[in-house]
């Protein structure tokens, strides 16, 4: 008998189709397997005690932009941003002449961008006030948290003229000719070397100016210090030759290149968890400074603890494969257009003290630089802030208590919005946004859906 190509074909394909009668059986080879090399892996969610509390009033030296304005809401009351600057010649050996007097000022600074809270505050008009420092800006000054306010600045503004913005324009105004008279008086090095001409003049300090009624609400403006400048108009005599009569010419000054420092203070610092309260449903938080989400190495390192003793695992054979934190808030917030104010990402930060020059900082948590994390972004769909932070937790199941303790704040936590930064070779920094504003809430430990730690655990032979 003679069977067809095409007979074939449907033969074979008749046998494929038969469900296969193999079974697979995984359990082979295992018992070759030495007990002391198996690994126990298991998952668990703890609850995070997270509590409110407020960082330091920030001031930071600018990196991007100065951030001037004022915004105010119900639940955290006032939040202010001024600015302090250097001011120096945009060039080197400048030469003023002889007998140069200043015939008028006026300086510009050009808009980046402005933040709200409440649409409707877009274009509201802000007055801004313009002093003289009474001592040169440096970086004790920006560092060691020094400013302090009427001791800070001359208190008699040196804008000429009432400076109104609203959102959408650059700063400009014209300044005293006294103030622009100091910036002619300099030695032959302060011109030659923009360094020491820095050091040895007062800068400016920009404010918005209090308002007697303090309505809610409020904007707050980037300016970009790359494009700041204060252009002085003098009259002079020419030294460069015999005879020569008098000459005008203009003179520019770049502002804050070299040393720039936002301040910013907040009224919300009355609004910390109390020592002992309970949980709350809610936690609110703010941008830059203010309150913040936080939690207490003392406070996370006993809820560690407490489930390794409840579940009987060894500490010392304790490895974490991986940590994630849950930050849930509420879906109507979305719903409702708020989560535009809310940042996009929310991530573990810890607060250092320099004991050498007295000086506090912080810093994102260095899980933020493993590949693949999202550094607290915000998963829409989940409402809720996810990121990593894996080897911080397991640093803080295995160092010594005494140890951690010591560190103080080294191992307590403020949760902020992160941002990224290049320098000029394109290598990318984690650092905290301290530019913009936020406010927004979310879940507290006595919610219905509260923050939570996801641990994905190994025990080691």
């Amino acid at each position: 008998m003679r069977f067809s190509r095409d007979f074939f074909i449907l033969a074979c394909a008749a046998i494929m189709a038969l469900p296969s009668c193999i079974t697979v059986d995984k359990r082979l080879g295992e018992d070759y397997i030495p007990t002391d090399q198996k690994l126990q892996m298991g998952t668990v969610t703890l609850p995070l005690p997270i509590r409110q509390m407020t960082m330091d009033s920030l001031q930071a030296r600018s990196s991007n932009s100065f951030i001037l304005g004022r915004i105010k809401t119900e639940e955290l009351g006032t939040a202010d941003f001024s600015f302090a600057a250097d001011v120096y010649p945009s060039l080197a050996g400048v030469n003023f002449g002889k007998d140069a007097v200043v015939t008028k000022a006026y300086l510009s600074i050009a808009l980046l961008s402005s933040h709200i809270i409440d649409p409707q505050e877009k274009k509201i008009m802000q007055e801004v006030e313009v002093f003289r420092l009474k001592e040169p800006l440096d970086t004790d000054m920006i560092y060691s948290n020094s400013y302090s306010d009427q001791l800070f600045y001359d208190p008699v503004p040196i804008n000429t003229q009432s400076v109104e913005i609203f959102g959408n324009d650059s700063l400009n105004t014209y300044i005293s000719n006294d103030y622009a008279q100091e910036l002619i008086v300099a030695t032959q090095r302060e011109l030659d070397t923009l360094e020491y001409f820095a050091r040895s003049h007062r800068g400016l300090y920009f404010r918005v100016k209090p308002n007697a009624y303090d309505p809610v609400g409020g904007r707050v403006n980037l300016f970009d210090f790359t494009n700041a400048t204060l252009y002085v108009w003098i009259n002079f005599q020419p030294t460069w030759g015999e005879n020569l009569n008098k000459k005008d010419t203009i003179i520019t000054y770049n502002i804050g290149y070299l040393n720039a420092l936002n301040i910013s203070t907040y009224s919300s610092q009355g609004l910390k968890s109390a020592e002992g309260e309970s949980p709350r449903e809610e936690i609110i938080f703010e941008g830059i400074g203010g309150v913040k989400p936080y939690i207490t190495m003392k406070d996370l390192r006993q809820t560690l603890d407490n489930w390794i003793v409840s579940s009987g695992l060894d500490r010392e054979k304790l490895v974490i494969a991986k940590a994630t934190i849950n930050l849930p808030f509420k879906r109507e917030a979305l719903l409702a257009g708020e989560d535009l104010t809310y940042p996009s990402s929310l991530f573990p930060a810890n607060r250092f003290l320099d004991t050498t020059d007295n000086k506090v900082y912080y810093a994102p948590l260095k899980d933020v630089n493993t590949s693949g994390n999202t550094y607290g972004a915000m998963n829409r769909s989940l409402a809720q802030y996810t990121g990593d932070v894996s080897s911080f937790i397991h640093k803080v199941i295995h160092k010594d208590l005494a140890e951690l303790e010591s560190k103080g704040d080294e191992y307590n936590i403020w949760f902020n919005p992160v941002t990224t930064q290049s320098d000029y070779w394109g290598n990318v920094t984690y650092v905290l946004d301290n530019e913009y504003y936020y406010v927004g809430k979310i879940n507290g430990p006595a919610s219905n859906n509260p923050p939570t730690l996801t641990i994905l655990y190994a025990l080691h032979n």
